[in-house]
């Protein structure tokens, strides 16, 4: 059984590779936490944007993978992925100011020229930068 850090991970990984996204599991049987995760219409964009620009590494170590892709609308997506049993802060620098979208929250998490995240173990965080 998958604690819910590794279901969003899970989901993440096969949203942001626009994978069609599929339930093995009867709706009316889902929890409200997987109801959430598999509604989320933010992620559900991201997974569907027409662009379908595939993601590109940003960084890659044994623990810590983060893929970026660009978005029909010029935004950009971000997924930060944690395989480590420890929680892994960490920080990219965005290169410019930009508004920054939680996805998983679903909330704003301000302006800034960096991304800064706390990734849980056996985690993925998203999110959505745009322009301001």
């Amino acid at each position: 059984e998958l604690t819910q850090d590794e279901e969003i991970f899970l989901f993440t990984l096969v949203s942001f590779f626009m994978s069609p996204i599929q339930i093995s599991t009867p709706i009316d049987k889902l929890d409200e936490f997987l109801l959430d995760l598999v509604c989320n219409e933010e992620v559900i964009r991201i997974n569907q944007d027409i662009l379908a620009d595939y993601p590109k590494p940003v960084k890659k170590n044994d623990n810590l993978y983060i893929y970026k892709r660009k978005l029909s609308n010029g935004d950009l997506a971000y997924a930060f992925f944690n395989i480590s049993e420890e929680v892994i802060t960490e920080t990219v620098d965005l290169g410019g100011e930009f508004e920054i979208f939680d996805v998983w929250k679903k909330e704003h998490a301000g302006i800034s020229n960096v991304l800064n995240c706390t990734i849980p173990s056996h985690g993925a965080v998203v999110y959505r930068i745009s322009s301001k």
